[in-house]
């Protein structure tokens, strides 16, 4: 249980597409609360917009130590 790829490297503005091709559900979830997928279930996907640069950590509400990291500018 991982995502794949785990760390993006972006610019503000590019959207990025989480799909859950995993059994159990799962969420991608932004540390600083900038984004949230909400519950994907199995082949369920959602696209979060990345609205400011910097790092952002997320991780994984129902397996937090799934966890990721994007980087924008």
């Amino acid at each position: 249980m991982d995502f794949s790829p785990s760390n993006h490297s972006l610019s503000v503005g590019e959207k990025v597409t989480y799909i859950n091709k995993n059994t159990a559900p799962h969420t991608a979830t932004a540390k600083d609360e900038n984004f949230d997928t909400g519950r994907l279930t199995k082949d369920m996907s959602s696209t979060v917009t990345i609205t400011k640069a910097g790092d952002t950590n997320y991780c994984c509400k129902v397996y937090p130590s799934m966890k990721g990291k994007i980087t924008a500018k």
